[in-house]
């Protein structure tokens, strides 16, 4: 049943409802809004008090004498709010009836209109004031002569379209009047033209442009207007209001058929109040549902699902409508029939003109309609339980039949009455066996209670022990008479007080919710910890709970044990979040399920957004496994696996997998462990570099010297045949040949110096002496080439060098520089201290060196000079190499720098940055 007072509430208007005797009896939440009061200061009281008007009285008679004709009093009337304040309510009376048409009550529906009052007062005061309204109007307002708009204000343009007033003007007036009302709207036009009083209100259909229409209220009224007569009509849209009405209306049926059926349910709870028998019950409902629906029969069957068989309880029709009684074999006679509305428990109509039972029991069917008479059949189950359901049937003879879904709830409604009253008879009846047995196995289960393993007790709602066993005293060091002074929260400890206190709470709400046992940490009589898993239920007398029982599992060594688990996860977790390298746990699809911190710090991401993404989607950033992924080879093989990758930022990683199985031997997944192996592959480059540096070091160490000696007798004899007269027109010839030999030892003597285990004599010099000794010399060469040379030494301590050694260094870098660079070029020698290291720059105004050369330089035999030997820098290398140095390179469109740096001690120790800037070819 849909509640009257939400109904009344949710009407878009003031309601009044008053008795016969003219006192206030109901009031809606729109009438405390608009006038002020609450509703109990209005209950009892005469309207009057509302009434502002000077003769409220004659009005108050004039409204009674009008509905008491059955008429619908409408007008406008001078309110006063509970503050003293003066408001205008616009008001329809009318009487509400009885079903058998009696009136019971007086209606009133009210709307605050003072705003509207107060526009139509502004509007006859002043012309100006009246047009300035106008335009300010919500209605339409429009002046029209001969047919033709003449004036139109911004409302109606409005309503007509998205153009302005003007744009209207000159149309014809008809152009907007809905067919059916064209003869009504020029009966009105030639009626205000006719007459000097304005012409009532009509109702009528305006068309707009775009097609759409408006019900409007309308008012005319001839006048002068720019020295033609004309007509001045307003327009007010009630399609709103006519759609309220409409609803109102349907309301106050429903409201009337409410009542009627609230007046029948009260009788139906007073018959259920009253009595303890079904029988009685089921009779008297179908009395009351027939009566006041006004059904031809009504049947109640009981359907015995055990014994598949119908079985009519009571039947009810009215002696005035002089139908004979079905017999009570009329269903049960068809086996199809009794087999459908066994397993049928839901809702079901048939009738004559739709016949819906034909497509289940055409027999039924025929049965029902045609031998039967009966044009609508309803069928209502109801009362379900594990052996039977009721069925309330309801037939119409003389004519089909729908019930409205007023009448549909109203039987609903009825029916749920009726089943809580048969619950309830079925409840006490079975609280009185259940009392009777439980009565019997008391004495039976109380040594059961006694001596049980487990801690029984029961409890009042107020958390008072009532009871307990002899393991409940044995695990919390009470006696009996101790305990059954102590309050469960006694016995609880603190922190799960709340959880018990919110799991009783649910068994008391008829939470359906199966509470499953829960673990509660409880304290003993000295203190000690003990945890134990409970289950509660309800105890009841006499139908409400009065207390609870409850069993406990003493858990505690089970919880040290889960606690302990839960710490060690937690070290588990805490361990692989610690260590440096990247740990993640893929599922069988490669997708990541957990990941270590140092994995989502190598991202710049928390560890929880890596999860449900794909490595190679985070670290290659590809939408395909890499090839020859790790990981994937042990999800296949099931075998751990390993393989150093690469990055898209450069970084080399070495990937182990590993698999991971359950307890069964099923796969899971794969654990991948990534560790950042660049540095270490960079410095296997680099031994490989040294390597092959020592390597041909060795060579040289080991055959130079047996090359110079044959090369030193072929230039000894050339010599000598170079002065004979017979070869002298060949001298030319052994010029050249002695030349090459002399070039030839020049190269092995560089070879030579870049052995590995040449002796140098380190001595404590100053860098910038060294280079000052040896400026004049850099500088000759620089004058030769007409270039510069600029010195920048700055304060730098003594280190330990070998002294030729530096000058060779030195004069190499140098003259590599002065070659890279064009005429008028500078170059720049700089020495300075930083960070515990010894800097010397030495930047050129060259073109800087290619990239693909940069990783070579230091390598005998690479340069890019036509007559280079490619030795000045490895020897370079060499000399840093055996002065515990390294060389570094940088090169940019900007210039090259030479990083040749080692760590100092007490500044014993050197670092030199050679800087090349734009240096364009060396022979190294």
């Amino acid at each position: 049943m849909i509640p009257l007072l939400s109904v009344f509430n949710s009407l878009p208007a003031g309601v009044i409802i008053t008795d016969l005797q003219g006192k206030i009896m109901y009031v809606n939440k729109d009438i405390e809004i608009i006038s002020g009061y609450s509703r109990p200061e209005l209950i009892g009281k005469s309207p009057e008090i509302l009434n502002a008007e000077e003769n409220a009285a004659a009005i108050q008679l004039e409204i009674l004498e009008t509905i008491r004709r059955n008429e619908i009093w409408k007008g406008i009337l001078k309110q006063r709010r509970k503050d003293g304040t003066i408001y205008w309510g616009e008001f329809e009376v009318f009487p509400v009836y009885e079903p058998r048409g009696g009136t019971i009550a007086w209606a009133s529906l009210q709307r605050d209109v003072s705003e509207r009052i107060k526009l139509q007062q502004e509007l006859k005061t002043s012309e100006d004031r009246y047009r300035k309204l106008a335009e300010l109007s919500p209605d339409i307002i429009l002046v029209h002569s001969e047919g033709k708009i003449k004036y139109l204000n911004q409302a109606g343009a409005k309503f007509f379209g998205t153009g302005e007033p003007q744009n209207y003007l000159n149309r014809e007036i008809m152009d907007f009047v809905h067919p059916q009302y064209k003869d009504v709207v020029r009966e009105r036009i030639n009626q205000a033209l006719e007459s000097p009083e304005a012409v009532p209100l009509n109702e009528e259909i305006l068309v707009f442009p775009y097609g759409s229409t408006l019900v409007g209220e309308t008012k005319s009224v001839s006048i002068d207007f720019n020295g033609k007569k004309s007509v001045l009509t307003v327009v007010r849209d009630i399609s709103e209001r006519k759609a309220v009405e409409s609803i109102l209306n349907r309301q106050k049926v429903e409201l009337e058929e409410q009542l009627r059926f609230a007046q029948a349910l009260t009788k139906l709870a007073e018959v259920t109040i009253r009595n303890d028998q079904t029988g009685i019950i089921l009779d008297s409902m179908t009395r009351i549902i027939v009566e006041t629906l006004v059904a031809d029969l009504g049947i109640v069957f009981e359907i015995n699902l055990k014994q598949n068989k119908l079985i009519m309880k009571c039947q009810y029709t009215e002696e005035k409508k002089n139908l004979v009684l079905i017999p009570s074999h009329f269903l049960n006679c068809n086996e199809a029939a009794v087999r459908f509305f066994v397993k049928n428990k839901t809702k079901l109509e048939s009738h004559l003109d739709d016949n819906r039972l034909e497509s289940i029991n055409a027999q039924m069917a025929k049965h029902i309609h045609h031998n039967l008479k009966i044009q609508s059949f309803f069928w209502y189950p109801f009362a379900f339980n594990s052996g039977c359901y009721y069925a309330l049937v309801l037939s119409q003879f003389n004519r089909p039949r729908r019930f409205s879904p007023l009448e549909a709830e109203f039987i609903n409604s009825a029916l749920q009455q009726v089943e809580i009253a048969m619950q309830k008879i079925t409840y006490v009846e079975e609280n009185k066996r259940a009392l009777k047995a439980i009565k019997e196995s008391e004495e039976k289960y109380k040594d059961l209670f006694e001596n049980a393993y487990d801690i029984i007790f029961i409890s009042d709602l107020k958390w008072k022990l009532l009871s307990c066993n002899k393991a409940t005293l044995k695990t919390y060091g009470y006696t009996a008479e101790e305990i059954s002074q102590l309050k469960l929260y006694q016995i609880i400890h603190p922190d799960f007080w709340q959880l018990c206190r919110d799991k009783l709470d649910a068994k008391l709400s008829g939470s359906t919710t199966e509470i499953s046992p829960y673990p509660v940490l409880t304290l003993t009589k000295q203190g000690k910890k003990v945890w134990i898993e409970v289950s509660i239920r309800l105890i009841y007398q006499n139908g409400l709970p009065v207390g609870f029982q409850g069993i406990a599992r003493n858990i505690t060594e089970r919880q040290y044990m889960i606690d302990a688990l839960k710490e060690a996860e937690k070290e588990k977790d805490l361990i692989l979040s610690s260590i440096s390298e990247l740990v993640v746990f893929h599922d069988l699809n490669m997708k990541i399920k957990w990941a270590n911190s140092a994995a989502a710090g190598n991202l710049g991401l928390k560890a929880g957004k890596l999860v449900g993404r794909s490595c190679y989607e985070l670290w290659q950033r590809a939408n395909t496994p890499c090839p020859g992924c790790p990981g994937i080879t042990t999800l296949k093989t099931g075998m751990p696996d390993q393989k150093i990758m690469t990055t898209p930022d450069g970084k080399s990683w070495q990937i182990k997998s590993f698999p991971a199985f359950d307890n069964e031997g099923n796969l899971l997944g794969v654990v991948v462990i990534a560790k950042d192996v660049t540095e270490a592959e960079q410095m296997k480059k680099e031994m490989a570099r040294l390597e092959r540096l020592n390597l041909i070091g060795e060579m040289a160490a080991g055959f130079g010297h047996e090359i110079r000696n044959p090369m030193a007798t072929v230039r000894g004899f050339l010599q000598i045949l170079q002065v004979k007269p017979e070869c002298l027109p060949y001298a030319h010839y052994f010029e050249l040949m002695i030349e090459e030999i002399d070039r030839a030892n020049s190269i092995i003597g560089e070879y030579l110096s870049l052995a590995k285990d040449k002796m140098i004599d380190l001595q404590e010099y100053n860098l910038n002496l060294l280079i000052e000794a040896i400026y004049p010399l850099i500088l000759a060469d620089a004058i030769h080439n007409d270039q510069t040379i600029e010195l920048e030494l700055g304060e730098i301590p003594k280190v330990l060098v070998d002294k030729k050694e530096m000058y060779q260094l030195i004069l190499n870098l140098v003259r590599n520089g002065l070659e890279a660079m064009p005429k008028r070029g500078c170059l720049r020698i700089k020495t300075y201290s930083q960070n515990n290291e010894i800097i010397m720059a030495i930047q050129d105004q060259g073109q800087g060196i290619a990239p693909q050369i940069i990783n070579k330089l230091g390598m005998p035999f690479v340069t890019t000079k036509e007559n280079g030997t490619g030795l000045g820098l490895a020897i370079c290398f060499s000399i840093a190499q055996r002065h515990k140095a390294r060389i570094e390179v940088e090169s940019t469109a900007e210039g090259t720098t030479f990083l040749l740096s080692s760590q100092a001690q007490n500044f014993n120790e050197f670092c030199l940055v050679l800087s090349y800037a734009k240096l364009k070819v060396f022979s190294y």
